[in-house]
């Protein structure tokens, strides 16, 4: 009997058998879901596919991908070895893992807000659309016993056609002579907005840049375009930030602060901050529970001008010039940028008889931003050209929200005998070696004082002239919106006498108004002016300014006096303006001009008449039986919005290439009374037409009553609204007694979906000219397959 006791306690045990459980997975105090695993014994396995896409964002995928082949199922021992911790508590069933910030992912800190897309039905520009611009200008002006009547037309024509643009212009003009008509732009316009290019064709301006001359061509253009037009930031230069617990993190650019932001533990990088140009101070603060404040301090140059890491910046165009013996050009340009501190470009120009080859490069530092340009002329079979060359350097020092430092600019150019650009009409004397050189200094001084020094001097070396200047400007904020100056300059010639300057100005300009003054008093040669203007922001406003010369001249001295005045409404602009020279040789000289300016419009089958269209425009043409409604739209950040009645055609002005947020309504309607799509996205193209054509619908309720088919209501039980199409459009629930309410439902069939016990329904059908609320009384309801009885 012992022998068998002893036998029974040295057998071994029976393996105790794994089981499946649902354990609650929490990561770093997070509960994120429930995952099923295999618990055995004191240990927790789950399988790789189920935990691991419940850690992305939180740990590192090269520690993942470690995790996952070291085993599958992964265990608690597992997640150990990785640096991690892993509690398994068989009591609560919960699984928790602490990962170290070592082990996160960085997450970004975007510094720059910039704004969310706007949210709505997108409304596309119109396949089809047309802009006239007219602008006309007649008046009566006479001068020595001379009087006439100059007249001018002007016009600018845009035909979108499934986004190629086409643009034609001409102007007529006559003033005492024979009408002239000259023919303005002529081109067919073509956006890639995906690629950011642009493709114009016909009369064409040659972007330039640095050395290369821009005529107007003949011809072909491509160019890139940032049809985007987003804010531009970069990435400061600042380690990744680790936290190991909460924290928080104050970021300061040029002693201001941009940000607070409040951390939980982790690896943080900072991104898509904006700088100034010049020598930005950035500081980071990281303060965290029971430890001292973390100050990381950087010197950050940039550059503005220059194109941001890896954008480009190029064209490249071909034509002829408009003359009886065409002569060809070919031009082009590309600029890249190496880093956010770095750019290099090259740039070449071959035609009429010469040839141009340049280079570039703008490098932003922390003693300052320099730009280097060099260029060569070559001849190309013509004796019109000579090999020469030019160079140019520019210099700057400045250090952005400090006014206690000051800003040094220095600039220099060179260039040596004969050198020009490839030019349609070359000088007649071949142009002598040239040295520029200038410098400027400028900074903020106590007391609201700005002040700026700045000098240059050109000379010809051999022997050539020079010539010298010299200026010092002080300015005085003397109150808000009020601000005095004096400038006194120096100058002159090298063999000649030097030249004194003194000038001194008022500019007024009242805080929340767009009313501005400014006088200015030459006290050398005692002339004096004024500049009297008053510009109101609303949409149909009178504009008006007076302009005066030497207006109580002395003896011999000339003077001026004119006033314009401007009329801003909805379908154009009218202006009248009048000027009054005196002048003590040439006698009196005066003019009084009516002007105006007008737009018709074409989009979607509507004309309509406005003011000069800049870019595109939008069309709003209400839809259905409005009555005595009217729709109205805001478009954009715009206080007041369009307005619309029945049959009635508003418009507006929109820039291309902007998704512009609209918000469309129904005025002095029932409460009941709104559009069928009140968020929408207007996206219009270069030179396009967008139409919007709200429609209006009614909001309806309908209640009643619940019950089963014993006739006893059917008490708290949630519904579903499922119009004809399938689509939710509602829900709700029953109350104690069976009743039910649904708002906001347009006219049409519906089912409503009840979860009650077994699944049933109910329909119904509101008609279009019917009440408000309608009552369908006491439904019975049916199984969900069968048709409900109302």
């Amino acid at each position: 009997m012992l022998v068998a006791a002893i036998l029974a306690i040295a057998a071994p045990l029976p393996a105790l058998a794994q089981a499946e459980t649902i354990a609650t997975l929490v990561v770093n105090g997070e509960t994120l879901a429930e995952v099923l695993a295999i618990e055995d014994g004191d240990s927790l396995f789950v399988e790789a596919e189920i935990l691991l896409p419940f850690l992305v964002g939180l740990l590192d995928p090269a520690v993942a991908e470690a995790l996952r082949e070291l085993a599958d199922p992964i265990g608690l021992d597992d997640i150990r070895s990785m640096g991690m911790a892993a509690m398994w508590d068989p009591s609560t069933l919960v699984l928790e893992l602490v990962l170290p910030p070592g082990l996160m992912p960085p997450r970004d800190i975007t510094i720059l807000k910039r704004p969310a897309p706007p949210e709505g039905r997108p409304i596309k520009q119109e396949g089809f659309s047309a802009t006239l611009n007219l602008a006309a200008r007649i008046g009566v002006a006479g001068d020595g016993g001379n009087l006439y009547i100059p007249f001018s037309v002007e016009s600018d024509l845009f035909l979108n056609v499934y986004t190629w643009v086409i643009e034609a212009g001409a102007d007529i003009r006559t003033s005492g002579t024979p009408l002239s008509l000259a023919l303005g732009r002529a081109r067919l316009v073509k956006d890639f907005t995906s690629a950011g290019l642009r493709l114009v064709g016909g009369r064409i301006e040659v972007p330039t840049t640095g050395y290369l001359s821009g005529p107007r061509l003949v011809g072909l253009s491509l160019q890139s375009m940032d049809f985007r037009r987003t804010a531009r930031g970069m990435d400061p230069p600042v380690d990744d930030i680790v936290v190991d617990s909460d924290a928080t993190l104050r970021i300061l650019l040029n002693g201001a602060p941009i940000r607070t932001v409040h951390l939980g533990p982790g690896t943080y990088r900072l991104s898509d901050m904006g700088f100034a140009t010049g020598v930005n101070d950035l500081s980071v603060i990281v303060e965290q529970a029971g430890s001292d404040p973390v100050t990381i301090r950087r010197v950050v140059p940039y550059d503005l001008s220059a194109l941001a890491r890896g954008t480009m910046d190029f064209a490249v165009s071909t034509g002829i010039l408009e003359e009886t013996s065409p002569r060809a050009l070919a031009t082009g340009f590309v600029r890249y940028g190496l880093t956010d501190s770095l750019e290099a470009g090259l740039g070449a120009q071959a035609g009429f008889g010469g040839f141009l080859g340049q280079g570039s490069l703008i490098v932003a530092s922390g003693i300052g931003n320099l730009g280097l340009e060099a260029a060569l002329v070559l001849p190309l079979g013509s004796d019109d050209y000579v090999t020469a060359w030019a160079a140019s350097a520019r210099y700057r020092l400045g250090f952005p929200g400090r006014p206690g430092l000051p800003t040094v600019g220095l600039n220099a150019r060179y260039s040596s005998a004969g050198f020009t650009p490839p030019l349609a009409d070359l000088p007649a004397q071949p142009a002598a070696p040239t040295l520029r050189v200038a410098a400027v200094v400028s900074m903020q001084l106590p007391g609201s004082v700005a002040a700026g020094l700045s000098a240059e001097t050109s000379l010809e070396p051999g022997g050539g002239d020079a010539s010298y200047a010299a200026m010092l400007t002080l300015q005085k904020r003397v109150a808000a919106g009020l601000t005095g100056s004096c400038t006194v300059s120096l100058s002159g010639t090298s063999g000649g006498s030097l030249t004194p300057g003194m000038t001194l100005s008022l500019v007024s300009s009242p805080p929340g108004t767009r009313r501005s003054f400014q006088y200015t008093q030459d006290a050398i040669d005692r002339t004096s002016s004024f500049d009297l203007s008053d510009a109101s922001g609303a949409d149909t406003e009178l504009e008006w300014g007076v302009r005066g010369r030497n207006v109580l001249a002395a003896p011999g001295q000339a003077s001026a006096l004119s006033g314009t005045a401007r009329l801003r409404g909805y379908s154009g602009d009218l202006g009248l303006s009048a000027a009054l020279d005196v002048d003590p040789e040439d006698g009196a000289s005066g003019s009084v001009y009516l002007s105006g300016s007008s737009a018709l419009v074409y989009a979607g089958g509507l004309f309509a008449i406005c003011r000069t269209v800049a870019d595109s425009f939008v069309l709003l043409a209400p839809r259905g039986d409005l009555g005595d409604r009217t729709v109205t739209l805001l478009v954009g950040s715009a206080s007041s919005g369009l307005s619309a009645g029945q049959g009635d055609i508003a418009s507006a002005l929109l820039p291309a290439y902007r998704p512009t947020q609209a918000f469309a309504d129904i005025a002095g309607g029932e409460p009941e009374d709104s559009v069928k799509e009140q968020f929408l996205v207007l996206s219009p193209g270069y030179r396009s037409g967008t139409v919007v054509r709200p429609q209006m619908k009614r909001m309806l309720t309908v209640a009643g009553r619940l019950l089963d088919r014993d006739g006893k209501p059917i008490t708290w039980v949630p519904g579903t609204v499922v119009d004809a199409s399938g689509r939710v459009v509602g829900s709700g629930f029953t109350d104690g007694d069976g009743r039910f309410e649904f708002y906001g439902l347009e006219p049409g069939a519906y089912t409503v979906e009840w979860l009650s016990r077994p699944p049933s329904a109910i329909t119904f059908e509101l008609a279009e000219d019917g009440p408000v609320t309608v009552d369908i009384g006491e439904c019975v309801a049916a199984p969900r397959a069968a048709e409900g009885n109302p």
